[in-house]
C-alpha cells in the first residue's frame, strides 16, 4: 500500500514522512548513510578500492603506466581518468605504491623495477558532501546525504548543496536551485560536513592500517 501511495501521491507521501521529522528511510534529516571501506578489490589493478555508501557502491582501480611527460610540465606525472557508471557499485581502498623508474641521460633508457617501490605520497584528501533543501510549510528543510529520490522531491535535479572539506578546512562550495538558505540551516549544513570529512579520513586511516598489517603479516 505504501508504495502505491507514494506512486499516486507522491508529494504528500514525502510530506506526511517530514511533518513527523523522519525521511522515508528512516534516517533523520541530518543523518548520513553509513560509509563502508575495503582494499585491494581489484588484484590485477596496481591499487584500488571500493566504497559502499548506503545502497550505492564504487570500484575504483588504479593502473600505472611509464609515459613521456607533458611537454608544460617536464617534471610532473599525471592521472588520466574515467568514469563508468553501470549499474552495480562496490566498496575498497589500498594505498598506492609506485615502481622504482632510472633513466640513464647517456642512453636515454629508461627502466621500471617493480620489486622496488615506494608510497605515493598523498597531500589531500578531499570529500565533498550533499545536501537536498526543502521547502516545507513555512520552513526550510535541510537533508544530509540525500537519496536520488529526496533529490528528485527537492527539485529534480541533484543535490541544491554541495561542500567539499578538505584536511579541516573548506575547499569548495556549490549550490543551485531551490530556496534562500537560512543562516542557522548553512551553519549546519557546514558542521556536518566538517565532520563527515573527518570521519571519511578516520576511516580511510583504518583501512590503510589494516591493510598494511595483514600484508607484513
Amino acid at each position: 500500500m505504501a508504495d502505491i501511495y507514494k506512486l499516486i501521491h507522491p508529494v504528500k507521501y514525502f510530506n506526511d514522512y517530514l511533518s513527523r521529522n523522519i525521511r522515508p528511510d528512516g534516517r533523520g534529516f541530518h543523518e548520513q548513510r553509513n560509509i563502508k571501506l575495503n582494499v585491494n578489490s581489484i588484484k590485477a589493478a596496481d591499487a584500488s578500492s571500493v566504497v559502499k555508501c548506503g545502497n550505492t557502491t564504487v570500484v575504483c582501480g588504479i593502473k600505472l603506466e611509464l609515459a613521456t611527460p607533458k611537454a608544460e610540465e617536464p617534471d610532473m606525472g599525471f592521472l588520466v581518468t574515467n568514469v563508468e557508471l553501470p549499474a552495480l557499485c562496490s566498496s575498497k581502498f589500498r594505498p598506492v605504491t609506485l615502481p622504482t623508474v632510472t633513466y640513464d641521460p647517456e642512453t636515454e633508457e629508461i627502466s621500471v623495477d617493480t620489486s622496488v617501490r615506494t608510497k605515493l605520497k598523498v597531500h589531500g584528501l578531499p570529500v565533498a558532501s550533499s545536501f537536498a533543501l526543502y521547502k516545507h510549510l513555512q520552513n526550510t528543510i535541510v537533508l544530509a546525504d540525500p537519496s536520488a529520490y529526496e533529490e528528485e522531491m527537492c527539485g529534480g535535479i541533484g543535490a541544491n548543496l554541495i561542500l567539499c572539506y578538505n584536511k579541516g578546512f573548506l575547499c569548495g562550495s556549490h549550490k543551485f536551485g531551490c530556496c534562500n538558505l537560512p543562516k542557522e540551516c548553512e551553519e549546519m549544513a557546514f558542521k556536518i560536513a566538517k565532520e563527515k570529512t573527518q570521519l571519511v579520513e578516520e576511516v580511510v586511516e583504518v583501512c590503510i592500517k589494516n591493510y598494511e598489517l595483514e600484508k607484513n603479516k
